[in-house]
């Protein structure tokens, strides 16, 4: 679960939404500031793009973002997904 708090003081934070806790619960917090977390991202983003970049060669197909995902420009050949069980025996 993840919940943003601002912090009122040193020993004191205000929650965005409540929590399913009672009082008197103990709970582990792992705290981020919005800091690391873009700055984690953008990290996480630029390792995504050049393993991306290292994976697919010059004459892959262009993709481009349609949508809200990703769609190849040209249409993609079929696939035939049928598996006899011969097939499977000789492989």
């Amino acid at each position: 679960m993840v919940v943003h708090a601002r912090v009122i003081d040193a020993t004191h934070l205000e929650l965005e939404e409540p929590i399913h806790a009672q009082q008197g619960d103990s709970l582990v917090l792992s705290l981020t500031t919005n800091r690391d977390v873009n700055s984690d991202r953008a990290s996480w983003i630029a390792l995504s793009a050049s393993g991306l970049a290292e994976a697919y060669g010059e004459d892959e197909p262009d993709y481009s973002a349609r949508q809200g995902c990703w769609a190849p420009l040209e249409p993609l050949p079929p696939i035939d997904t049928r598996v006899s069980c011969e097939t499977l025996r000789t492989t």
